[in-house]
């Protein structure tokens, strides 16, 4: 009855899942779990009349809810707010789109400097121990991603004060001057994480 429908898995009783389905008015089914197939459809998908793609940061027009997109429909997107909330919310609710700027910064828990596509471990808070890749960052919030999650496609939020970049002891010993002018002498080097 359910055939082709993609969908997020909200939830895993037994040998049930439930899948929300963006494309039926934000509606949730009931299936078997054998009748799954994982697939990355919506994960790759982009809309053909509207630029936004998983990944992206957006505003709310409620001119405080700040979100990274997870999954993109026709006429809705499911977001990952800075709250660490997950919500659905129609395109036209979008006020604006942030371009994604890699020389945006923002301090760790240790005070160095935190930027997009830097790895950061979770030290303390929901995501505690986690390791994630900086994919977005406002504020004092960072928007990680990990293959190791499976809830949210792998994205999760958390403040930058709870974090610390990984290498950091070692950014500190190579760069005692100064940690940032000297980060491609690191490159090509083993480390362990």
């Amino acid at each position: 009855r359910h055939e082709g429908e993609i969908g997020l898995i909200t939830n895993v009783d037994h040998n049930m899942a439930d899948l929300f389905i963006n494309k039926k008015d934000n509606a949730e089914i009931r299936v078997f779990v054998q009748d799954l197939q994982l697939t990355s459809q919506l994960t790759e998908e982009k809309s053909t009349n509207v630029d936004y793609v998983v990944g992206d940061l957006l505003q709310l027009n409620d001119n405080k809810s700040i979100g990274v997109v997870l999954c993109v429909d026709n006429a809705t997107l499911r977001l990952l707010l800075s709250n660490g909330e997950v919500t659905t919310t129609r395109k036209m609710q979008i006020m604006q789109k942030f371009t994604q700027n890699r020389r945006v910064k923002t301090l760790d828990s240790q005070n160095n400097q935190v930027r997009v596509d830097d790895r950061v471990k979770v030290l303390n808070g929901e995501g505690k121990g986690h390791v994630g890749t900086v994919k977005q960052i406002y504020k004092d919030s960072l928007f990680l991603r990990s293959p190791k999650l499976k809830a949210n496609f792998g994205f999760f939020v958390e403040k930058a004060r709870s974090c610390i970049l990984l290498g950091a002891e070692l950014l500190k010993k190579e760069l005692p001057g100064g940690k940032d002018q000297n980060r491609k002498s690191l490159e090509g080097k083993l480390m362990r994480v």
